[in-house]
């Protein structure tokens, strides 16, 4: 089908082309005006073939309203109201089911692995995502680089919903106590997990690293528990104003996590961690997931601390980017199972 947009940057094109040609020749003609001319032509096949491929919407069928799933030139076209459960995860892998209609026999369609072997896929704004990942690069630790990728990787997803439910077993399998389970508080060994994924941090903390308060220094941790070691790599920041993405924030109530940014107000610290409530609709007591909550700056040293490793230099001007949460903030019920 011959594109509706390539006809006047054709001729744009082929104006400026001479205009050009004539202005270079000053009205004399070219010896090698039929070099010339194929190039121009060259040029013209490559302008038409990348327009092409830009017309996307071109071949977009407006789909109708319908209480069922349609499938319209093999595509997958869903009303607004999706009647029974269509993704199921069957024998290792997710399908599509779809219902037999007309003479079309009931059948299982297998899901591509986009864009890893996830089904779960949180679909938002595409600029929105860039500019959050953005303002999140901004003196990024290494260990924090493992965290946000996780984040992307299942947030959204249930502890007891695949693929995170396996996930969480590997978190416990590099820890100190590899028989946790998804249903055993994790929000430490996701912690200890992002770090030992590093070259330069692994083994920081190897003696106990699945309480929250492990990842304090050994002196603070023992003021709260008595049957914690804490983390002799790991040295407190004196003021909040210190906390850069990645610092390590232990809660009071038990609970551990990292910087990522701060509210646009300034007044809250946001932290990404395990095993946290982000208020979803099937968010619930032993059903958390990997996200990003805010904390008032104004309980530093008192319900939180920042952390960071001993070895570990911020380098320049401590900044943390402006980002948004996607829970609230949170309390002992919301961090625990």
């Amino acid at each position: 089908m011959a594109s509706k947009y390539i006809g006047a940057l054709v001729d744009e094109y082929d104006n400026f082309f001479k205009e050009a040609v004539k202005k270079d020749a000053k009205g004399k003609a070219l010896a090698n005006q039929k070099e010339l001319d194929e190039i121009k032509q060259e040029r013209l096949d490559a302008l038409k073939a990348k327009v092409s491929d830009l017309e996307i919407w071109e071949g977009v069928e407006i789909r109708k309203s319908s209480y069922r799933t349609k499938f319209v030139n093999g595509a997958l076209m869903s009303s607004p109201i999706i009647m029974g459960e269509y993704l199921i995860y069957k024998l290792g892998k997710w399908v599509y089911e779809r219902m037999a209609y007309g003479d079309k026999k009931e059948e299982e369609i297998p899901l591509s692995p986009f864009p890893i072997a996830n089904p779960v896929v949180t679909h938002f704004h595409p600029v929105a995502f860039v500019e959050q990942m953005r303002r999140m690069s901004v003196d990024r630790a290494p260990w924090v680089e493992i965290a946000i990728n996780e984040w992307n990787l299942y947030k959204g997803v249930r502890q007891t919903e695949s693929p995170l439910k396996e996930q969480i077993y590997k978190y416990f399998d590099s820890s100190s106590y590899p028989s946790g389970t998804n249903k055993t508080n994790w929000c430490a060994a996701f912690v200890n997990w992002c770090f030992e994924e590093t070259k330069e941090y692994k083994g920081t903390n190897p003696i106990a690293n699945v309480a929250a308060y492990d990842w304090l220094p050994p002196s603070s941790a023992k003021e709260l528990r008595d049957d914690v070691d804490g983390w002799k790599e790991g040295i407190k920041l004196d003021s909040v104003d210190e906390a850069f993405v990645g610092a390590i924030i232990v809660f009071s109530h038990s609970h551990v996590a990292f910087v990522v940014g701060q509210t646009e107000d300034k007044k809250s610290l946001i932290y990404l961690g395990g095993n946290q409530s982000d208020g979803a609709p099937n968010d619930g007591k032993g059903k958390r997931t990997i996200c990003t909550n805010p904390k008032l700056k104004t309980g530093f040293n008192s319900s939180f601390w920042l952390i960071k490793p001993k070895n570990y230099k911020v380098v320049g001007k401590t900044h943390l980017p402006i980002i948004s949460s996607e829970g609230a903030e949170l309390s002992y019920e919301d961090t625990h199972s």
